[in-house]
């Protein structure tokens, strides 16, 4: 028989009482969701490659002649990076996501107009990672508060 002594527990008892007062609030949610939004901005600004690492395919010959040297695959006015906005829906989901019609298009393609797909939104490997290392950290922080 094994005998457990729950004076002998009570600093776990406390350090998860107190994880879960951090990680079950929409606090956490938010610092996820706002990691996760610059992530997709990166990739849409910086990388140019899908959440699996494919690079984006390049504009056509034709289309790349109508370009300034100001554009970028998905960027043009900027439009499509200012409607990448985030929320929370309660203490245990929260999302990403565009309102710009042409998102999807971007996401998806459009085989009807030639345009092929040029996935943003997902999370690569590294951006789980990421997300990972900088929600302990941001864990630690708040317990050192507590």
């Amino acid at each position: 028989m094994i005998e457990i002594k729950a004076g002998k527990f009570k600093d776990l008892d406390n350090l998860l009482r107190q994880l879960d007062g951090i990680l079950g609030t929409t606090d956490t949610m938010e610092f996820i969701a706002q990691l996760v939004e610059g992530q997709i901005k990166d990739r849409i600004s910086k990388e140019k490659t899908a959440p699996n690492g494919t690079r984006w395919q390049q504009w056509s010959k034709r289309y790349a002649r109508t370009r300034k040297p100001e554009h970028s695959l998905l960027i043009d006015t900027g439009d499509l990076l200012k409607s990448i906005h985030n929320g929370v829906i309660n203490t245990a989901e929260a999302f990403v996501a565009t309102d710009s019609v042409y998102g999807a298009v971007h996401q998806f393609g459009n085989p009807k107009k030639n345009i092929p797909a040029r996935p943003f939104f997902g999370l690569s490997e590294d951006n789980k990672n990421d997300v990972e290392a900088e929600l302990t950290e941001w864990i630690k922080q708040r317990l050192k508060r507590t």
